[in-house]
C-alpha cells in the first residue's frame, strides 16, 4: 500500500480550521480517498499536517 497525505493550514477564512486529505493506492489503484475539514483548529501548519497524518495511519491500520 501507497499512502499521500496533505494539509492546509487556516484554509477557511471565517472560522480559521484546516483541511487535511489523503489517498491510499494498492497495486497501482486508488481504494480510499478522504477529505476532511479538522475539528480541533491547528495553531501551526506542521500541527495540521500532524492531524492529516494521523488520519491517514489510522485508515492504513484499519486497511491493512
Amino acid at each position: 500500500m501507497i499512502a499521500f497525505t496533505d494539509s492546509y493550514w487556516q484554509d477557511c477564512p471565517d472560522t480559521g480550521r484546516s483541511t487535511s486529505g489523503y489517498k491510499i493506492f494498492m497495486q497501482g489503484g486508488i481504494i480510499d480517498a478522504q477529505s476532511t475539514l479538522n475539528v480541533p483548529i491547528a495553531l501551526s501548519s506542521a500541527e495540521a499536517e500532524y492531524m492529516g497524518a494521523c488520519n491517514c495511519a489510522t485508515m492504513l491500520c484499519y486497511l491493512r
